[in-house]
């Protein structure tokens, strides 16, 4: 954690317009650092946020409504080095993505149904085009529907994985890449 006084830290939070945390973490105080500079000048906040530094954890938002899968991909990534938040709705996991800045959103198709899953994708993709981020978006699923597959394509998934076979290798070796 950055060493700066109480005070210091409160008129950082106040100017990002956040509450201060109790216990700012790095990533508390590297999250209003970048707000601030977003309004100061707007293109290098972006850039900021999406230069990945030098040893730097990837970052990974986990949505999925069923908690053991939640849980899995969870322990999974962060036993390979990444940041792992996990949202088990769309509503939460929008609030985490306007909140962060993550290099994964992996959201399961149905959360918990498929007209919620394609909602969230519309509304990632449209945060992604609008902010101009480098966040991919890989969807997982059950099911084995083709037109799943197209469909999630179409509306901007970087990469679609059926919840076949060795599909937690396959979502660990796309998103370390």
């Amino acid at each position: 954690m950055a060493n700066l006084s109480k005070e210091n830290m409160g008129l950082l939070f106040s100017i990002a317009k956040m509450s201060t945390p109790t216990t700012p973490s790095d990533s508390d105080i590297r999250q209003a650092l970048l707000k601030v500079q977003e309004m100061v000048d707007p293109k290098a906040a972006m850039e900021a946020k999406n230069a990945l530094k030098d040893g730097e954890k990837k970052k990974v938002l986990i949505v999925d409504d069923v908690g053991v899968v939640t849980y899995q991909l969870k322990v999974l990534f962060e036993k390979n080095n990444f940041d792992v938040s996990t949202s088990k709705d769309i509503y939460g996991a929008i609030d985490l993505f306007k909140k962060d800045i993550f290099d994964y959103i992996v959201t399961d198709l149905f959360v918990s149904t498929e007209r919620e899953g394609f909602l969230l994708l519309d509304e990632v993709k449209k945060i992604i085009v609008t902010k101009n981020m480098k966040t991919k978006i890989v969807v997982i699923t059950a099911s084995t529907k083709g037109e799943y597959k197209v469909k999630c394509i179409n509306k901007g998934a970087n990469t679609f994985i059926e919840k076949t076979g060795n599909w937690q290798e396959e979502l660990l070796t796309v998103c370390s890449l």
